[in-house]
Formats: structure tokens, C-alpha cells, sequence
């Protein structure tokens, strides 16, 4: 009899049980136990509510509640809740010393498939902290007996360091006494700056506070350096210029003796939109004028020591023009060519200072000057700002560039 069993067991052919069997076996195994499928998944549902980044505006957080059981995901998508109701349900904060404040953060509530999302009305402050709380009691319809899970999450807004407000750093020349023709100002900002609208955002004024008439010669194309933090500003030159119409009828734009009051108003703007917020002044008074051209042998300078980095100091005669002086002075060696190093020029613009690289060398040294250097009323080195207009120009009165000679021993 068994070996009868054995040889019919023998001759059972099995299949491989394919999907829709299993999910079948599935179901009779759940009649049989008194459950449905998926009502062990309805009970072991756990709530969680975290604060995530919005995916549809990045930058801005929201509060996300999933993992309810599917009744209670039922009960608020056929559930016609108002903003009270909802925030019964989901509750957010703003945590003040350790403690919620009372009035709920105002926003709006959306169920998406079996998540509820709080979105609010405004970004989430930095360095601020908050608090979201879930009550699964106040869902409608729920059943209130036994115990019912309330979430609560805390989250803090990282605090990140204010980008800076643009601010003016300096106005050259310095001084706060200029030469009646004074031809330009340097302005510096601490960032690159809007471009295109600066000549309504800068005035002059005198010591009765009345606004000066046109300065400025405003150029369609306004002065700025390759990164947009320098700004320079002509005088008009029809103005500075004797004999001139514009100086004839408007007259000069400052007079000897008089106090001016340079101004940047508040709303000069970088690049990005942000203003300086703060005016900006500068007070000056204007000095005789001045029409002598640069004359390096008036200046004063001495031969640094041998062996060491000490600065090569010269001293001028008068203010010079800031800009220029850093691009039209440079030491060459003899044989060696260029002199590499740093240069600096205190406030005041009447000294020039060089820093080699390396230590300072035996033998003889020039100052290269190019004839383009200026003083503050626009003299320069090769010629005056006031050229009789009677008389031609002559380009080779003066050579292009000056040298001066020390020797290190």
C-alpha cells in the first residue's frame, strides 16, 4: 500500500504558482484568518510630519504629515475641512523661549494621494524655530475612545550671514582741499554696481545747501573699471576752462574759498538690485586754482638699502591723481628690466611707495614716469590742461615719459 502512495507521488507533474495564484492564496488565507488584504497595512500605518524642502519652489519649506491608515485618508478626502479644522489636525508654530506662541502660522492645506501638506504663506524666517503637532483625534469621524497618536516634530531655520549692503569706501582725491578746477572724482564701492542711471543718483551742493546745476559731464557711456567698482566722474570741462562758452554763461562749477558737499543717495543700487541704503558725503573746500604742470625734479625721494625690502618712498611737490598713479610710475633695474613688487599711496596722494619683491640688488635703478601722469586740475606731466587754443599743440615740447635715476649700493 505505502509503495502504491509512493509510486503515485512519484508521478505528480508540479507547476510553478504564478502571480494572480499567489495573490488568490492571499486572499483565502485572509478569509480564513477573519482580515482583508492590505487591513494589516491600514493598522500599521505610523504617522510621521517632517519639514521638507518644496519641490515646485526650492528655497522654501513646507510640512509634510503621511503614513495615516488608509480610513483616516478616506474620512479627510471626502471631509470638506475649513483653515480651522485643518490645523486641529496639523498644527504649525512659531517657537518662541522654548514655547508656542498661540496663533497658528497661517497657510494652506492640500491632500495629495495620502499625504497632507502645509504650505505657508511666507518663507520660514532664518534662525527661527518652529513646531508642528499632529492630533489624529481631531480627524472627523475618528474614534476618539483608547489612545490616539499624536506627532510632534521640532525644526530651526539655519541662520545664514546677510549678504553685505554695497557701501562707497573711498572718494579720491582725499583731501578735503582741492583746486578750484578740480577736474574729476574717483568713487569706489565696496561691490560691482548697477550701471547706466548713476548720474541721477549723485549731486552737488554748496555751503547754502543749494544743488550746483550739472556738475558732471554725463556720458552716454558711464566711467567704470573692468569689475564695476570704480566709478569716475568729470567735471564738465566747458566749465573749468577759461574763455569758454559754458564757463562764460553758467560760470565755474567750483569757486575758490567756497565748501562743497559731494552726495551718493541712498538708492544707488549693485548689480543685484541693492541699494547702499545709507547717503553717502563728502565735504570739501576749493583752494586757488592750480595751472602748473608735474615736474618730477621737484620730487623728493632717497635710495633704499641695500639687501633688504624697504619701501622706495617719493614724495611730490602737490596731490596727484590717484588712478594714474598707479599704473604710470614703475621701477625698472638695468639689465633686469621691470622691478616686481607692491605699491601703495597714503590719503592724501602727495607720496608714492614701492615694496619689492625681493630684496633690493646692487647697482642703478630708474623711475619710469609716463607723460600721461596728472595732477588734480588735469595737468599732466607732458602738458597743461589750459593749451592756448591760438597755438598748436606740440607734441614734442616734452618727452612722453620722464626718468629719474637712483643707484642702490
Amino acid at each position: 500500500m505505502l509503495n502504491a502512495q509512493k509510486r503515485s507521488c512519484q508521478n505528480i507533474r508540479y507547476r510553478p504558482i504564478g502571480r494572480r495564484s499567489i495573490v488568490g492564496l492571499v486572499a483565502i488565507l485572509a478569509a480564513l484568518s477573519g482580515t482583508h488584504p492590505g487591513a494589516s497595512i491600514a493598522r500599521g500605518g505610523e504617522p510621521k510630519v517632517v519639514f521638507v524642502v518644496d519641490r515646485d519652489k526650492p528655497g522654501r519649506v513646507v510640512v509634510e504629515l503621511s503614513g495615516l491608515d488608509r480610513d483616516s485618508v478616506d474620512r479627510l478626502k471626502s471631509a470638506d475641512l475649513d483653515f480651522d479644522a485643518w490645523r486641529r489636525i496639523l498644527r504649525v508654530t512659531l517657537v518662541s523661549d522654548d514655547t508656542p506662541v498661540d496663533s497658528a502660522i497661517v497657510g494652506g492645506y492640500t491632500l495629495v494621494k495620502d499625504v497632507v501638506r502645509f504650505t505657508p504663506r511666507y518663507p520660514l524666517a532664518q534662525g527661527s524655530s518652529y513646531r508642528a503637532v499632529f492630533h489624529a483625534e481631531a480627524i472627523p469621524g475618528a474614534n476618539r475612545s483608547g489612545e490616539t497618536p499624536t506627532v510632534a516634530v521640532d525644526y530651526r531655520v539655519a541662520s545664514r550671514d546677510p549678504k553685505p549692503r554695497p557701501r562707497v569706501v573711498a572718494v579720491y582725491p582725499s583731501n578735503d582741499l582741492v583746486p578750484e578746477n578740480l577736474l574729476k572724482l574717483y568713487v569706489h564701492f565696496s561691490a560691482p554696481m548697477s550701471q547706466g542711471r548713476i548720474y541721477k543718483h549723485v549731486k552737488l551742493i554748496d555751503d547754502a545747501g543749494k544743488r550746483i546745476d550739472s556738475p558732471f559731464l554725463e556720458l552716454g557711456e558711464e566711467l567704470w573699471n573692468g569689475d564695476g567698482t570704480r566709478l569716475t566722474l568729470l567735471f564738465d570741462p566747458g566749465r573749468i576752462k577759461r574763455g569758454l562758452r559754458p564757463r562764460e554763461e553758467d560760470g565755474p562749477i567750483l569757486v575758490e574759498g567756497k565748501t562743497y558737499t559731494f552726495i551718493i543717495d541712498a538708492n544707488t543700487d549693485d548689480q543685484y538690485g541693492e541699494p547702499i541704503a545709507v547717503e553717502f558725503r563728502k565735504t570739501f573746500k576749493a583752494g586757488p586754482p592750480d595751472g602748473d604742470q608735474p615736474d618730477p625734479a621737484r620730487w623728493i625721494f632717497k635710495a633704499p638699502k641695500f639687501a633688504t625690502r624697504e619701501a622706495l618712498a617719493i614724495e611730490f611737490s602737490e596731490p596727484l591723481d590717484r588712478s594714474l598713479l598707479e599704473r604710470c610710475l614703475r621701477i625698472e633695474g638695468g639689465s633686469r628690466g621691470g622691478v616686481a613688487g607692491l605699491i601703495e599711496i597714503p590719503s592724501g596722494e602727495k607720496r608714492w611707495m614701492f615694496y619689492p619683491a625681493e630684496p633690493w640688488r646692487r647697482g642703478e635703478y630708474t623711475i619710469r614716469i609716463e607723460g600721461k601722469l596728472e595732477d588734480l586740475a588735469g595737468n599732466s606731466v607732458d602738458r597743461p590742461f589750459e593749451i592756448d587754443r591760438e597755438e598748436p599743440e606740440d607734441d614734442t615740447a616734452t618727452a612722453k615719459t620722464k626718468m629719474l635715476k637712483f643707484i642702490v649700493k
